[in-house]
């Protein structure tokens, strides 16, 4: 069969089965679904009311009081006695003495020496003793919340927890006795609470703000004891009363500085940080597209 011939009967084909597809189509149609060209330009409003001020501005000020509070904050030891060396005195014995007594008599008086006992005393330890060392330690955790943005001002909760390392001896002793001995690992947490108002204005173009502290409270939590080593005779209420004690002093000695720092250092974090500043701006222009 010559070439011209397979190419007039391949053109048929072709035409032939163009017409049976184009019948099937007509008995059965299909919808088409045409896709957007460019699905951006389809608007999603439940996304755009669920933008919360925390969505925007939590990342950058949680990192910056991170930061700041981290440098603020020293990990100083913190060295404490507690009736460390306490002695009392108690009775030891008898002892004998000469006490020297006079009569008066017929033109004068007669002086003889006259046996007496008397009890002897001895110091001797007694009492709970406990020294040791309490220190301040990193692993901070920063968490912020009761965020609230309206008019020009931002408001929020920041809660700043960090963790303190003790290790304190301890010793019993009862009127010279000796009742045991142990040492004593302990760790705790202490929770610092900020509360934090930014106040935004607008001079053109430019955004400032002032940030200050409406509040802060500090509480100690979370004893655990690590090891405990030696017991001996006494019961665990003692070796807790040293733990807490150790914690106790410490807090009551680095109360003030600790909240002064940490006021100072999340105030100062909200108002300077770099990406804090960059998130600001963001955070006032999205209160037009914010149901909250």
């Amino acid at each position: 069969m010559s070439a011209p011939i397979i190419k007039k009967l391949s053109a048929l084909s072709l035409v032939a089965t163009t017409a049976v597809l184009s019948q099937i189509a007509i008995k059965n149609p299909v919808e088409a679904k045409v896709l957007p060209k460019n699905i951006e330009t389809i608007p999603n409003q439940s996304l755009v009311a669920r933008v919360r001020p925390e969505q925007i501005i939590e990342g950058a000020l949680s990192g910056a009081i991170e930061r700041y509070v981290e440098r603020k904050l020293d990990s100083e030891q913190v060295n404490f006695n507690q009736n460390w060396g306490n002695q009392i005195s108690v009775r030891s014995g008898a002892k004998v003495i000469k006490v020297k007594k006079c009569k008066k008599v017929f033109r004068g008086k007669v002086c003889y020496w006259e046996p007496q006992t008397r009890a002897t005393y001895k110091k001797v330890n007694h009492g709970l003793w406990s020294k040791g060392w309490v220190r301040f330690e990193d692993n901070l955790n920063v968490n912020l919340r009761n965020f609230y943005f309206s008019g020009n001002k931002l408001r929020f909760q920041a809660i700043i927890s960090g963790l303190l390392r003790n290790k304190t001896d301890v010793r019993a002793y009862n009127h010279g006795v000796k009742l045991g001995s142990t040492r004593v690992s302990g760790r705790a947490r202490i929770k610092t609470t900020v509360n934090i108002e930014v106040s935004f204005s607008r001079n053109g173009r430019n955004l400032s703000w002032r940030t200050r502290s409406t509040g802060a409270n500090i509480k100690l939590q979370d004893v655990y004891f690590d090891r405990v080593s030696r017991i001996g005779g006494y019961s665990a209420k003692v070796i807790g009363d040293a733990t807490h004690g150790a914690f106790r002093y410490w807090f009551t000695k680095k109360y003030n500085s600790v909240r002064r720092d940490v006021v100072q250092s999340v105030v100062q974090a909200a108002a300077r940080d770099q990406e804090v500043k960059i998130a600001y701006p963001k955070l006032v222009n999205s209160k037009s597209i914010t149901v909250r």
